[in-house]
C-alpha cells in the first residue's frame, strides 16, 4: 500500500510544459531573493540575477558565455531513482535495485535488494559510505507485506556482494528509512513513518559497520514524537535531527542521548556536514546551523520553501525549491551568489567544476555557470524520477535508465 502510495505521488506530477529562460541584470545585492510566482498559477520564466540568455535550441549561451553540450557515455541497465557522489564514483538507488558506477567507464556492479528478500525495497534518500562499503536504506509495507519495516543493506564497495542487513520493526510504523552516517565502528540508522506528526515514534538503531549486529536502539521516550529528517555525524557524535522537535545528540557506543538543541529544527538537510555545518531549508529560510556549539553560522530568509536537501560542495550550498527557484549561496558567509528560476519544482541538483545543474520535475534540465548564474545549457527531460550527480566532466542524470553524459 506504502509503496504504491509513494509510486503514485511521484507520477502524479505533470509533464508537459517547456523552459523559458530569460536574463536580469544583477542589483548588486549579495541577500537579495527571487519574487514569488505571480497568484494567478501562471508559471513563470526562468531568471538569474547574474545570468544572461541562452538560446532556444539548447546550449548556446550569450553575451560571453560559453554554451555547454552534453554527449552520452553510458547508461544504466536499473532505474536510478537517487544519485550520490563518493570517492570519486556513482552509487546510485532505484525501484529495481543499486549500483555502484564510474564516471567514465560507466557500472562497476548492481544488485537487487528484493533478490534478499527484502519486502519492499523502495529506494529512500538514506546512503552512507566508508573506504570499503556501502549502506542503503530503503522503505518498507506494501501490498504483500503491509506492516513491514524500513531496510538497510551493507554491500562490498568492490564486488557488490551484500554483507549484512538490518531491519527495523515489522509493526506499522517504521516504514520509512530517514538516514544513514558511520561513526567509528558504529553504523546509525534511522526509521519514522508517514502520518501525521504526533502519531510518530521515531527509532534509531547502532549496528556494527562489519557485521550489522545491533549494538543499541534509542527511542521513545527518549526522542520526541515527530519526524526525523535525518542523521549525521560529527566529532564523534550523532545528530538526531527531527523535523519540528530540534535535534538530539547521540553517544555513538551507547545510543544515550547526551544533548539537545531546541532550536536546531531541521526539515530537509544536506547529508554530510562540511567545515562541521549542517546546512537546511525550513520554512522559508535557508540556514547553516553549527554543529560544534549551539546557534547558526548564517541563515537566508525569505526563500521559497524546499523538498529537496541541498547540495552542498567546497565553496557552495545549492538549493532548488518547489516554486522552481536554484539559489548558489556562499557556504562560508551566506551570501548569495546569483539565483534563477525554473518553470516547475527543483527535484534534481549537481554541482561539477565549472557548473550548476538542476533539474525541474517532469520539465527541464539546465545548466548554468558556476560563477554568474549564466545559463549554458537547457533541454527537455520528460520524466517524475530525475536526481543528478557530477563529477569531473560527467554528469549522471537519474531515471529509466539512468545517463551518464560528458560535460563539453
Amino acid at each position: 500500500m506504502r509503496r504504491r502510495t509513494m509510486l503514485a505521488t511521484l507520477g502524479a506530477v505533470g509533464t508537459s510544459g517547456c523552459l523559458r529562460l530569460t536574463a536580469e541584470e544583477s542589483n548588486g545585492d549579495a541577500d537579495a531573493t527571487a519574487t514569488e510566482a505571480e497568484s494567478d498559477g501562471e508559471t513563470a520564466a526562468a531568471t538569474s540575477t547574474a545570468g544572461t540568455t541562452a538560446a532556444d535550441d539548447g546550449g548556446d549561451g550569450s553575451d560571453g558565455a560559453s554554451p555547454v553540450t552534453l554527449s552520452e557515455r553510458w547508461r544504466t541497465d536499473q532505474q536510478v531513482r537517487y544519485v550520490w557522489v563518493d570517492d570519486g564514483e556513482f552509487a546510485t538507488s532505484g525501484y529495481d535495485g543499486v549500483s555502484l558506477a564510474s564516471p567514465t567507464d560507466g557500472v562497476v556492479w548492481s544488485t537487487d535488494p528484493g533478490d534478499n528478500g527484502v519486502p519492499s525495497a523502495a529506494p529512500s534518500k538514506a546512503f552512507a559510505a566508508t573506504d570499503d562499503r556501502l549502506l542503503f536504506g530503503f522503505g518498507g509495507g506494501d501490498d504483500d507485506a503491509p506492516d513491514a519495516g524500513a531496510t538497510f543493506l551493507a554491500y562490498d564497495r568492490a564486488s557488490g556482494e551484500r554483507l549484512w542487513r538490518a531491519d527495523m520493526p515489522d509493526d506499522g510504523i517504521h516504514a520509512r528509512a530517514k538516514g544513514i552516517t558511520v561513526v567509528g565502528d558504529t553504523a546509525v540508522v534511522a526509521s519514522d513513518d508517514i502520518g501525521s506528526d504526533t502519531d510518530q515514534e521515531p527509532l534509531v538503531y547502532g549496528v556494527d559497520v562489519e557485521t550489522g549486529e545491533r549494538r543499541w536502539e534509542t527511542g521513545a521516550p527518549d526522542l520526541t514524537t515527530g519526524f526525523i529528517s535525518g542523521v549525521a555525524a560529527h566529532d564523534g557524535t550523532v545528530f538526531v535531527t527531527q523535523t519540528y522537535d530540534g535535534t538530539y545528540l547521540l553517544d555513538p557506543g551507547t545510543g544515550a542521548v547526551t544533548d539537545y538543541r531546541e532550536g536546531m529544527k531541521v526539515s530537509v538537510w544536506g547529508g554530510t556536514p562540511r567545515d562541521g555545518t549542517l546546512f537546511d531549508v525550513s520554512g522559508n529560510e535557508i540556514t547553516a546551523y553549527r554543529l560544534d556549539g549551539d546557534g547558526t553560522r548564517w541563515s537566508v530568509p525569505d526563500a521559497p520553501d524546499a523538498r529537496i536537501p541541498p547540495e552542498v560542495d567546497d565553496d557552495l550550498v545549492i538549493v532548488g525549491t518547489q516554486t522552481g527557484y536554484v539559489y548558489a549561496i556562499e557556504a562560508d558567509t551566506g551570501a548569495v551568489r546569483w539565483t534563477s528560476r525554473l518553470d516547475r519544482t527543483v527535484r534534481g541538483l549537481a554541482a561539477s567544476e565549472d557548473h550548476v545543474w538542476a533539474w525541474a520535475v517532469g520539465s527541464t534540465l539546465a545548466g548554468y555557470d558556476r560563477e554568474d548564474g549564466t545559463v549554458v545549457y537547457e533541454s527537455e527531460r520528460n520524466s517524475d524520477l530525475v536526481d543528478l550527480g557530477a563529477i569531473d566532466d560527467t554528469l549522471l542524470v537519474g531515471g529509466g535508465p539512468g545517463t551518464a553524459s560528458r560535460i563539453d
